[in-house]
């Protein structure tokens, strides 16, 4: 980025204000990026895929609100951004506008049903379809996951929050024991840790306290791991 800037009398103007953004944006400087941002779409304001970039940005960065408008406006200028609608019923959900989130989750996955064999997005559609007591529909999607072996693992995690959130405690430690085993298999320490920790406050609920501290014992190691 630097080198680029350093040379910017080599390059159009478009590619100067789009490199002045994305530089700002990837040194996570927020209130610059977006300044950056918005002045680059002013003067092209129909590049859905920086607009897209802006927006997203906005969301992870507690701005919910102004993502909303971005958003949409990506999805104006292009009806069919699956990326766009994804992240727009995010935002919705820290929103707590879940019902419209829902509404943009199925119109996504119609346009594309791969997207629902990620494990976050499978995730994430679930547990928004819990929030609003559908939680027949939410088990089916979990269930999902757990028929699709690269994410198998994380539908049993989900199925277990799901377990413990109606009082199915002894389904839920058996799922939670099967996902612990699958993420030590795929030697993913991260993965492994948070399973051992919602495992500990499972058995916290039973009142088991020694087994509880030998769950956060290997969450611990697992955190070592990543180090």
């Amino acid at each position: 980025y630097q080198a680029a800037l350093a040379n910017a009398d080599r390059i159009s103007e478009r590619e100067r204000l789009y490199i002045a953004a994305a530089y700002q944006r990837d040194l996570g400087h927020v209130d610059e990026a977006i300044q950056n941002h918005k002045i680059y779409l002013a003067a092209y304001p129909n590049d859905a895929d920086t607009r897209y970039n802006l927006a997203t940005f906005l969301m992870l960065n507690q701005r919910p609100e102004e993502a909303v408008e971005q958003f949409k406006e990506v999805m104006r200028i292009d009806p069919n951004h699956v990326r766009a609608m994804l992240n727009l019923a995010s935002t919705y959900v820290k929103l707590d506008r879940c019902n419209d989130a829902l509404a943009l989750y199925a119109e996504a996955f119609e346009l594309e049903p791969d997207r629902l064999k990620a494990d976050n997005l499978n995730s994430e559609y679930a547990f928004t379809l819990a929030r609003t007591g559908r939680l027949a529909q939410a088990r089916e999607i979990m269930g999902m996951a757990v028929a699709t072996p690269e994410i198998k693992h994380s539908g049993l995690r989900a199925l277990a929050l799901l377990d413990m959130l109606e009082g199915r405690y002894q389904d839920a430690r058996q799922r939670l024991q099967e996902t612990i085993l699958l993420s030590r298999v795929r030697k993913d320490p991260l993965t492994e840790g948070r399973n051992h920790l919602f495992m500990s406050i499972l058995l916290d609920g039973y009142g088991d306290r020694p087994k509880q501290l030998q769950e956060l014992d290997a969450a611990a190691r697992c955190s070592k791991a990543l180090k």
